[in-house]
């Protein structure tokens, strides 16, 4: 309790004296700052780590303050001396350093905040784990947005984790597609979020998910877009048709299937048509369309027998298209039932 830190490397100092020799060396503890002072070949001052308590002494009695076995002084503190660092002291046990120094790993502090490593999941996830429950739904924030590599393996690690915790590997689990937002003048933004996007559609190969498509009510200034309760009624459409029983249920907006190519057209078939295809204009807008180079251009599209067909002048030879790979969009292609689109590349389909 006299020296200050409360980290020790070898022996506290106040208990030298009963134990100096740990693993065939001398054992001398310090504290940090005695590290600093106490450094090979420079002599040790006792006022940087407080007096350490020898048998006998009396506080200002001239003793030759040092390292004792019975009353035999092995080395004074105020001796020139060398000393190898043995072991740490780790919740009140030694750890033997076989590696010197070197070996020990000082710990960096975790930052408190809801942005730490399972912090979120400790407060609010792990306290309901023992409860029955029918599923999962998650509103999916802006924060993962920029790192769209990483959310391929860390939004399917999520889910996988959860069902692990509830011991239910088909457990269904509802997400929301990232509404549009933002002003289309920056088109590392526009491809940042369409690429999100796309990876939120391709999550969808993995079994029992779903995603609520949220194209048309986005906000071009609001991160959080306002309109929540189509948000929740288009999950709840999910949750209906696949686990209550309401299986005649359209229950998304058309996803992206399949491509095929004839006389400089491309043809796109989609799941998710319901009653048919819609769109209340004679063109759809947002559509791209590239060849080989993967360099899009505009294209036109229209909807015919529940298929798109996309071509350009400026491609004759097409090769992949996509859709709604922009930041902010207002969409005009939806089915009967009004359920919007999903944005989608055919490069990397899944």
């Amino acid at each position: 309790d006299k020296i200050a830190s409360n980290e020790f490397l070898g022996l506290d100092l106040s208990y030298a004296y009963r134990t100096s020799v740990v693993g065939g060396d001398l054992g001398v503890g310090a504290s940090v700052g005695f590290l600093q002072d106490g450094v090979e070949g420079t002599q040790y001052n006792p006022e940087s780590a407080g007096d350490p308590i020898i048998p006998g002494d009396e506080k200002g009695s001239g003793f030759d303050f040092g390292i004792y076995n019975q009353s035999k002084k092995i080395i004074g503190f105020s001796d020139l001396w060398k000393f190898k660092t043995t072991s740490y002291l780790v919740n009140q046990s030694f750890h033997i350093l076989k590696n010197g120094i070197d070996e020990i790993v000082k710990p960096v502090a975790m930052k408190k905040s809801s942005f730490s490593p399972s912090t979120l999941f400790n407060g609010m996830i792990a306290p309901i784990v023992p409860y029955t429950l029918k599923g999962f739904i998650w509103y999916q924030g802006e924060s993962n947005r920029g790192k769209f590599e990483v959310y391929k393996e860390l939004f399917p690690s999520l889910i996988y984790s959860w069902r692990q915790e509830w011991k239910n590997k088909t457990l269904p689990f509802y997400y929301v597609q990232l509404a549009p937002v933002g002003s289309n003048e920056n088109p590392r933004q526009d491809s940042i979020h369409a690429e999100f996007r796309d990876v939120q559609r391709k999550a969808l190969a993995k079994s029992n998910l779903g995603m609520a498509i949220t194209l048309d009510i986005g906000h071009p200034r609001l991160i959080h877009a306002p309109k929540k309760k189509p948000v929740g009624e288009r999950l709840a459409l999910w949750a209906l048709a696949k686990d209550y029983g309401l299986n005649d249920l359209t229950y998304s907006g058309p996803l992206y299937k399949s491509i095929s190519f004839n006389n400089s057209r491309a043809y796109l078939s989609f799941d998710h048509v319901g009653e048919g295809l819609h769109s209340k204009d004679k063109f759809l807008k947002y559509f791209e369309i590239a060849d080989q180079d993967k360099k899009f251009y505009d294209a036109n599209a229209v909807i015919k027998n529940n298929k798109v067909i996309v071509w350009s002048k400026k491609i004759s030879n097409p090769k992949f298209v996509r859709y709604g790979w922009k930041s902010y969009f207002e969409p005009n292609f939806f089915n009967k039932e009004g359920l919007p689109a999903s944005s989608f590349s055919t490069i990397n389909e899944f």
